[in-house]
């Protein structure tokens, strides 16, 4: 068991940061010189939706016909289901080598896409992908997915939301991988909207790294470790940094105190637990 004292509140607003940008900056923190904080926890949060589906750096694809290797680039930016279909036809229908046709569409059923390949002498396309756009086309990351008998349909579910989560990250955090000191989910939250966030579990506690700065970095990332582009608006979130004990160790610190006083009839300034005995009277 822990219990928490010395507790230092700060709301943190990139809009306050001293360099950066609002998804990557550094940020002043006015830690009390003499604090003793071993932990911190983020309380809150108000969270723009302000990225894109389909990001910057992060929207192409490859599209192989035979020995031919073309880049697909899909325009940044949100889609609806009809909207990113036809794209994504526009596109294969621009980037076909030798005059493939694709007919791509969409099962309710199944939720996933199929495109339908004719006047490609009998060669089988495929799409090649890393870690861009095979959540919003139905793959897996670092896959190559060929046709079949003139076929190809998406291996999963299409993901037109990919970041249900995001995480903020900091380097107030120690023994964290990748610094993280919150997830925060973002399903069901409408593109350009907020998600307002309350933290409600003490699991997500996490280990202060230096209690004696003024100066922090905070992040925003996807599940890919991937700084996520806010598109210039900016987070708002709340802090808490706290000492924590042992509350076995207070316990027993308690009992050492009276028994000290029993014997002493003072309370002992420096306490040496072999000097005095340790019970219940």
């Amino acid at each position: 068991m822990s219990l928490f004292q010395l507790k230092f509140y700060h709301i943190v607003d990139s809009s306050d940061r001293v360099s950066g940008s609002t998804n990557n900056f550094i940020i002043n923190i006015p830690m009390p010189n003499d604090n003793e904080y071993n932990r911190i926890i983020l309380n809150s949060a108000i969270i723009p939706k302000s990225f894109y589906l389909i990001r910057d750096g992060y929207n192409t694809f490859i599209l192989k016909e035979g020995v031919n290797l073309w880049t697909v680039s899909i325009p940044i930016g949100n889609y609806t289901l009809t909207e990113f279909t036809t794209q994504i036809q526009a596109l294969l229908d621009d980037h076909t080598f030798i005059q493939f046709t694709y007919v791509m569409t969409f099962s309710k059923r199944l939720g996933k896409f199929t495109w339908s390949i004719s006047n490609n002498s009998g060669v089988q396309p495929s799409f090649i992908f890393t870690t861009n756009v095979f959540e919003p086309m139905g793959f897996d990351k670092n896959t190559t997915n060929t046709a079949v008998g003139n076929v190809l349909t998406s291996t999963n579910i299409i993901n037109l939301n990919p970041n249900e989560m995001i995480y903020v990250c900091s380097d107030l955090v120690n023994n964290s991988e990748n610094q993280i000191l919150e997830a925060i989910p973002m399903s069901n939250i409408p593109d350009y909207s907020y998600q307002y966030y309350q933290n409600t579990s003490t699991h997500t506690i996490k280990e202060l790294t230096n209690n004696r700065n003024q100066t922090f970095t905070f992040q925003i990332k996807d599940s890919f470790h991937r700084l996520l582009d806010l598109n210039g608006k900016n987070i708002v979130f709340t802090i808490c940094c706290h000492k924590e004990h042992n509350t076995d160790e207070l316990i027993r610190e308690n009992i050492l105190i009276n028994n000290a006083e029993k014997l002493g009839g003072v309370k002992p300034v420096n306490l040496d637990e072999s000097s005095y005995s340790i019970g219940f009277s």
